[in-house]
């Protein structure tokens, strides 16, 4: 359910989230909390829908793992 979104979403702009350590990098540094799931100002072409947002916040919360 996650790698589309990132897929979708994010990779214009983070080509490097196709390597899953890039993503986890910023996951774990409190990047992705605070842009994607905080601020909700991550895609800057408008944010996430509120499914994507969901679907993102239970992957962080139950340990992001690369499903």
């Amino acid at each position: 359910d996650v790698k589309p979104i990132i897929r979708e979403k994010c990779m214009g702009c983070h080509q490097d989230y196709f390597l899953y350590d890039s993503l986890n990098a910023d996951v774990v540094n409190g990047d992705f909390y605070k842009r994607v799931l905080n601020k909700r100002d991550m895609p800057p072409s408008g944010g996430l829908d509120t499914c994507d947002y969901i679907v993102l916040k239970r992957w962080y919360y139950n340990g992001h793992t690369s499903n």
